[in-house]
C-alpha cells in the first residue's frame, strides 16, 4: 500500500504536525457555489469532490495548529502504564472518536467486548506514533488521548493517504465530511481489520504468559533453565516464527540461534523484574542466575553499553545500562524485543550469521499441517 508512495506524503503521515506544510502546499482554493452551499448544510452533499478535498485540506491545516498546542502541553515522560487506566482512556477518545457499529444494532455483552476491543487497537495504534514522535512512553497514554486535536490529526492524516490513493472516498453531507471504503478497500478491509485485531489480542496474550511466569518465579532466589526455556520457545514462536519443535540439530548447535535464546531469555528476567518503579534491576541479580553463556551475556552488555541513542523506537528504549543496573525502557515488550535482537543480529560477528537460511529450508509448513491432521484423526479415532 505504501510502496512507491510519495515521500514527502510518507513524512506528513509520519509526523502531520511537523509536516503540515505538504497540505498547505497542495490547498486549492474553493468555487463560489462551494462557498455558497458550505453554508446551507442540506446542500453541502452537492460540493464537487474537488472542493471537498480543499475543504478537508483546510480543516487539517487548522487541526495541526491546535495539535501543535496541545503537543507543546503534553507532559514530560511517565514511565509506566496501569493497566486499569485503559478503560478511563477508551472513554476519553470515544468522547471525540466513534468507530461505526455499521449495520449492527444488537448492543450486548458480546458486541461491547468487541468494540471495546476495536478502540483499543485504534488508540494504542495511533498513540504509539505520537509517543514516537513525542519520545513519551505508554504512561502518557492518557494525556495523549486527552489532546484530541493532536489524536484526531494523527488518525486523520493516515485517512488523507488512504483518500488520496483512492482506498477511501471523501464526502460530505449536513454534519460535516464523510469517509469510506472504496471498492479496493473493501477487498482488502477484511485483512487489514484481522491484521489490527490480532496484533492488539497477541500483545494482550502477551502480557498474560509474561505475568504468569512473573508470578511462578517471584518467590525464587535463582531460576532453573528448565523454567525459562518454555517461554523463550513461546516468544521465539511469537516473535519470529522459530518453531522449536521443527530445528534440525545443526540450528540446536548454532551459536548464533543460542545467542538469541540468551537474548530473548535475558530480556524476559529483566521485563519481569522490573514491572515496579524504579524499572531498574542489578546486573548482578542477573549475572549470578547462571542461565546465560558468558560470552553471550558479555556480547548483549556490549551492544547495551555502546547503544545511548534511548529515543522511542530505538533498542535502548527497551534495555539500558545504568551505572550497575540494567534499566526497562518503555517500549512494549515484543515490539522491543526485536528492536534489542535486531541490534545483536546487526552488530553479530560470528560465522553462522547466515543461519536463518537454513532454518528457512525447513519444511515446517508440510511437517505442522500433517501434523495436525494427524492429531484430528486421532482425536476421531478415540471417539473425541
Amino acid at each position: 500500500m505504501y510502496a512507491n508512495s510519495d515521500s514527502e506524503l510518507l513524512a506528513f503521515i509520519k509526523n502531520p504536525v511537523k509536516h503540515i506544510q505538504y497540505i498547505k502546499n497542495h490547498v486549492g482554493n474553493t468555487t463560489r457555489t462551494t462557498k455558497l452551499l458550505i453554508k446551507l448544510p442540506f446542500f453541502r452533499k452537492y460540493i464537487h469532490s474537488t472542493d471537498v478535498m480543499t475543504l478537508f485540506e483546510v480543516f487539517l491545516i487548522k487541526l495541526a495548529e491546535d495539535a501543535e498546542k496541545e503537543m507543546q502541553q503534553l507532559p514530560p515522560k511517565i514511565v509506566g502504564f496501569a493497566e486499569e487506566l485503559k478503560s478511563v482512556c477508551i472513554e476519553e477518545l470515544r468522547s471525540y472518536f466513534n468507530i461505526s457499529s455499521g449495520a449492527i444494532n444488537y448492543i450486548g455483552p458480546l458486541w461491547k467486548m468487541h468494540n471495546e476491543d476495536r478502540y483499543g487497537a485504534k488508540m494504542g495504534y495511533h498513540s504509539n506514533r505520537i509517543m514516537e514522535v513525542c519520545n513519551l512512553s505508554e504512561g502518557n497514554m492518557l494525556s495523549i488521548v486527552k489532546s484530541s486535536s493532536l489524536w484526531s490529526l494523527f488518525f486523520l492524516s493516515e485517512m488523507y493517504f488512504l483518500i488520496k490513493n483512492k482506498y477511501m472516498v471523501l464526502s460530505m453531507d449536513s454534519h460535516g465530511f464523510i469517509i469510506d471504503k472504496s471498492f479496493d478497500m473493501e477487498k482488502q478491509s477484511p485483512s487489514y481489520w484481522v491484521s489490527e485485531m490480532s496484533e492488539f489480542h497477541a500483545r494482550i496474550s502477551d502480557a498474560l504468559v509474561i505475568k504468569n511466569f512473573s508470578e511462578s518465579i517471584a518467590h525464587l532466589d535463582y531460576i532453573s533453565p528448565s523454567q525459562l526455556s518454555g517461554i523463550i520457545d513461546y516468544f521465539l514462536d511469537k516473535a519470529y516464527s522459530i518453531h522449536v519443535g521443527y530445528l534440525n540439530s545443526d540450528i540446536r548447535k548454532s551459536p548464533l540461534y543460542n545467542l538469541m535464546r540468551d537474548a530473548v531469555g535475558f530480556a524476559l528476567l529483566i521485563e519481569v523484574k522490573c514491572h515496579n518503579q524504579p524499572r531498574r534491576i542489578e546486573k548482578q541479580w542477573i549475572n549470578k542466575q547462571r542461565l546465560f553463556m558468558d560470552e553471550n551475556l558479555e556480547y548483549m552488555n556490549s551492544i547495551i553499553n555502546e547503544n545511548t541513542d534511548s529515543r522511542f523506537g530505538t533498542a535502548s528504549a527497551f534495555i539500558a545500562a545504568e551505572s550497575i543496573y540494567y534499566k526497562r525502557g518503555d517500549l512494549f515488550f515484543k515490539h522491543g524485543l526485536k528492536k534489542f535482537i535486531g541490534k545483536i543480529l546487526h552488530e553479530y560477528k560470528g560465522k553462522d550469521r547466515n543461519f536463518a537460511g537454513t532454518y528457512g529450508k525447513i519444511p515446517f509448513e508440510k511437517e505442522y499441517i500433517l501434523s495436525y491432521i494427524n492429531k484430528i484423526v486421532q482425536c476421531k479415532a478415540c471417539g473425541l
